[in-house]
């Protein structure tokens, strides 16, 4: 189960950031550093939550797995165009679970998502895997820690489109005209299947 999709609200977000910092089997960074600036843990949910902001409607998190290899994987990357400063942080999907948020705009709601690399993908020997530089990661601990955060994802759903979770605060929006991705409520009324 390496990815989960769900339509959902800031509040409904809120709500998976609280159980990801709560849940204690994450280290929560940003995908990249601002620019400039190194790559720092997010540990509070006032710390998540000003992330969004950003006019970026479009939040990258790496929840890296703890116990699941050395650390996260950060390198640093050239930044052209702004100024003096020409680097930020990248944080690497390694040992990590990926969530990206999608924020509302403009009455429509794009899904956010989960993901990771599966054992199959990564070539994992009895769920273990090597990187560039030797270092060993447990790919079966990072899918059991993502597998987990998607039933929690999946458990607070009250409807679906398709195989999409859609989360209370994105049901209200739907209920009240607000498009879900390609998917207009005055052309496809009866899309949702409500649980």
């Amino acid at each position: 189960m390496p990815n989960c999709q769900w339509f959902g609200t800031l509040e409904d977000h809120q709500s998976i950031l609280q159980h990801v910092l709560e849940d204690g089997s994450f280290e929560v960074l940003p995908g990249y550093s601002d620019v400039g600036e190194s790559m720092r843990a997010i540990r509070s949910l006032e710390g998540l939550i000003q992330l969004f902001t950003l006019a970026d409607p479009i939040v990258h998190l790496m929840l890296m797995v703890r116990g699941s290899g050395p650390g996260p994987v950060i390198d640093r990357i050239a930044v052209t165009g702004i100024g003096a400063v020409t680097w930020r942080d990248r944080c690497s999907a390694m040992g990590c679970v990926t969530l990206t948020i999608h924020t509302p705009r403009k009455r429509s709601l794009f899904y956010s998502s989960t993901n990771t690399f599966s054992e199959v993908r990564l070539g994992a020997v009895d769920g273990q895997t090597s990187d560039a530089q030797g270092r060993v990661w447990d790919v079966r601990l990072v899918n059991r820690k993502s597998a987990a955060l998607n039933r929690f994802i999946r458990r607070q759903a009250v409807a679906k489109l398709g195989a999409i979770s859609i989360l209370p605060g994105a049901s209200h929006l739907w209920q009240d005209g607000w498009d879900l991705g390609p998917w207009s409520r005055s052309k496809t009324p009866n899309a949702v299947e409500m649980l």
